[in-house]
Formats: C-alpha cells, sequence, structure tokens
C-alpha cells in the first residue's frame, strides 16, 4: 500500500527513520531507495577502507542493503528496526576496526591478515542478524570472526 503523497527533495530529507520503516514494511519501495541512498556513501566508504577494490565494495554494499531490505519486510515491529539497524551499524564499524599492524605499537594488539573472504563472511554474519547475541564491544579490533568464540 504505497501513499499517494508526490514527495519532493525536501520531503525526503524530512523524513524520519521510523516512517521510512513503516513505509517500507507496507512494501513501499520508493521509500527504501531513499533510506538506500540516505546510506550509501557511508556504506561504500566502510567496504572501501576495507576492501580497496570499487567493484567488490559496490557488490558488498548492494547486497547488504538486499539483506537490509528483505529483513525490514520480516518484522513484526517495524519501528523496532532502528534499534536493530543501530547495533548492526556499530558492530560493522567496530568489526572495520580491524588490529593493523602498522598500529600494533600504539594499540598494544598485534596485526592481523585477514582475508577478502572472512570479512565478507563476517559483515553477512552481521547484516544477517546471525552474531546478534553478541554485544557490539567485542567487534573491536577482532580480525576474523573466530575471536569472538575465544
Amino acid at each position: 500500500m504505497k501513499d499517494n503523497i508526490q514527495m519532493n527533495s525536501e520531503n525526503k530529507q524530512a523524513l524520519s527513520l521510523e516512517i521510512l520503516i513503516e513505509r517500507i514494511h507496507r512494501g513501499d519501495l520508493e521509500a527504501f531507495t531513499i533510506l538506500a541512498k540516505k546510506y550509501q556513501n557511508m556504506a561504500f566508504a566502510y567496504a572501501f577502507a576495507m576492501l580497496g577494490n570499487f567493484e567488490k565494495s559496490q557488490d558488498i554494499v548492494q547486497e547488504s542493503f538486499l539483506i537490509a531490505y528483505y529483513k525490514m519486510l520480516e518484522l513484526e515491529t517495524p519501528a523496532a528496526f532502528q534499534g536493530i539497524e543501530l547495533e548492526r551499524a556499530l558492530k560493522l564499524q567496530k568489526y572495520f576496526a580491524q588490529p593493523f599492524f602498522v598500529m600494533a605499537p600504539a594499540t598494544k594488539v598485534p596485526g592481523k591478515s585477514v582475508p577478502l573472504a572472512e570479512t565478507i563472511k563476517v559483515c553477512n554474519k552481521i547484516l544477517n542478524g546471525e552474531l546478534d547475541s553478541i554485544p557490539a564491544k567485542y567487534f573491536l579490533y577482532i580480525g576474523g570472526d573466530e575471536s569472538l568464540v575465544e
């Protein structure tokens, strides 16, 4: 059920996250497009910082938004998505703070090399909700997801 209001660019910016999620939950693709455009640059910047590859970064961001869309449709209470979304974003942010070799002397955390496939696997687990039971604080400087079970 789509709102019959024709939206101009000012209206799009003024929409709250809660309203957008409600509209998405009702199947409004325009609302999802607005939401995706709002966050796509941030998501791409994180992906590119981790992967260093333009095309792969685009792919992971696109896949992440598709996962988010389908997860929003599954919600029984769409307003709850805001909390879930923020928690998962925080986990991604902390996960992207990988233990870099160059920072080891300052952070006292030894550097780790994490293969691209492992990075994508962990990002997908975070976005799919498979790691929702683990608090965000445990994602900082972990490298791969094997550190989460230690």
